[in-house]
């Protein structure tokens, strides 16, 4: 799979961007309810494992890592979305610089 490569700079320290992020995770997963299913998150420290499956197709998985200032999200995005990258990747960007503002 195809990988994609997100980094997100900010100025909230690690916790803090840990706690934003874990809140966005239980609002995400009700919020695109009908675009994914079997969502799988794994907190351990500063990184998150997750996946997913989109359209109810394919599984989507990644990892978040979280650094005092920055997050790097990576993103394996299965063949039958990477027509969508460039779209995924700029949602990623303009919500994670919402969420960590």
């Amino acid at each position: 799979m195809p990988e994609i490569k997100v980094n997100i700079d900010h100025r909230i320290g690690q916790s803090e961007a840990i706690r934003r992020l874990q809140e966005y995770a239980v609002r995400a997963s009700n919020n695109y309810g009908k675009q994914v299913s079997d969502i799988k998150l794994e907190w351990r420290n500063e990184k998150s494992l997750f996946s997913f499956k989109a359209a109810g197709m394919a599984k989507v998985s990644g990892q978040v890592i979280v650094r005092n200032n920055a997050v790097e999200i990576v993103i394996n995005l299965p063949l039958l979305f990477f027509g969508f990258k460039n779209m995924v990747i700029e949602k990623v960007k303009q919500e994670g610089q919402n969420l960590l503002r």
